[in-house]
């Protein structure tokens, strides 16, 4: 086949499918993707006045109002038991909140404050900090606290 003869046979095709898809899509109507027309919504009598500002907030009101509850505290709303002050007849109650364990240094929260090995908690001491548990020294009794699951 000669090269004049391809090239005559291919323009001739595209002439041919052109024409097709002119006279088979022209007479249909197909869906467009224009949008639907809308109407416009009724007119709403209002006796707002559009030139009136709108009124700004009363700011010293909003200085006096207390903040709520601090969402660093990680005791409040938890429905635990709080530490009571250190006396006689007074029992004492130490909460884990939880453990940071690195074999070198660990950290765990308790009543929340954060301690390692040798710090106090009240009146007592942090004996050792394991990854589930902190021992407490507590006039010469060793009290361990054990994390929940929860």
């Amino acid at each position: 086949m000669s090269d004049r003869l391809r090239k005559t046979i291919i323009f001739t095709s595209l002439a041919l499918a052109l024409a097709w898809a002119m006279f088979t899509y022209a007479g249909k109507k197909t869906p467009s993707l224009a949008p639907l027309p809308v109407e416009p919504a009724p007119a709403i009598q209002s006796h707002v006045d559009t030139n009136a500002r709108p009124a700004m907030p009363d700011l010293e009101a909003k200085r006096n109002t207390p903040w709520g509850r601090d969402p660093f505290r990680t005791s409040a709303g938890r429905g635990t038991t709080t530490p009571r002050s250190v006396g006689e007849d007074a029992p004492l109650a130490w909460e884990l909140a939880g453990i940071v364990y690195n074999h070198l240094q660990p950290i765990a929260l308790i009543n929340d404050q954060m301690v390692g090995v040798g710090d106090r908690v009240g009146t007592a001491t942090v004996v050792a900090i394991e990854r589930t548990s902190v021992t407490l020294e507590y006039q010469g009794r060793q009290i361990k606290l054990t994390l929940s699951k929860g």
